[in-house]
């Protein structure tokens, strides 16, 4: 009788459609349940959810990150690159920094806390937001420059994106473009190395003469 009546509320909401309130009871077969949960796969319709989660179809998974705490001027993030994935987002900020006027500076490794110290091209262009133009670059340089010395101080900040391809391509040079936030500068560009035959497995943040600052930076591949 119970079963009955069921069916016939579900007959009758099926007109003006059913909502959560309408399935309050029983266990799903395991079919079903399997195809909501367990497989981690949507095949059709629509996801109005949050994020997905890497493992179920999210296409950004954590390859690397570091911290800098303030007492550090330069660190490595290892083994973030890899044949897994053709491209990578590197995002990260710096500020506070301890002493005025000192670059930060962004390398590619070829191994273990081993960077690559020469033979890097950049170029970024922005402007304040006063409107003056401003331009950065540099050939045949040991670094790509991520910003012009940073002044030091409470809200002093540098904040930068990448993508980043070419770090397992024997046909192509490891390459980064994207945009930096150099305190009131917004600025365009890229930069890469010339090693397009070198296998590429990190990156090495240094502060010029090794000062000290804060922040963070993190690595993702992009599943394709």
């Amino acid at each position: 009788m119970s079963r009955a009546r069921d069916m016939a509320n579900l007959g009758s909401q099926a007109g003006s459609g059913l909502d959560a309130s309408d399935i309050t009871t029983g266990t799903l077969g395991n079919t079903v349940q399997d195809n909501i949960t367990r497989l981690g796969a949507i095949a059709s319709g629509t996801w109005n959810g949050g994020i997905i989660g890497s493992s179920y179809g999210g296409n950004l998974v954590k390859t690397g990150s570091q911290t800098w705490s303030g007492s550090e001027g330069s660190k490595f993030i290892n083994s973030c690159f890899s044949t897994t994935y053709k491209s990578y987002l590197v995002n990260g900020a710096f500020w506070n920094s301890a002493t005025t006027g000192h670059a930060l500076y962004m390398k590619v490794t070829n191994a273990t806390d081993n960077p690559i110290a020469n033979s890097y091209e950049y170029a970024f262009h922005g402007a304040n937001m006063d409107g003056t133009a401003y331009t950065r670059y540099s050939s045949n340089a040991n670094y790509i420059q991520l910003d012009g010395g940073v002044s030091n101080g409470t809200g002093k900040t540098i904040v930068f994106q990448f993508i980043v391809k070419g770090t397992h391509d024997a046909d192509m040079e490891p390459s980064f473009m994207g945009h930096i936030l150099e305190e009131s500068i917004f600025l365009s560009g890229g930069g890469f190395n010339t090693a397009e035959s070198t296998t590429l497995v990190g990156l090495y943040f240094e502060r010029e003469q090794n000062n000290n600052i804060e922040g963070w930076v993190n690595v993702y591949g992009i599943q394709e």
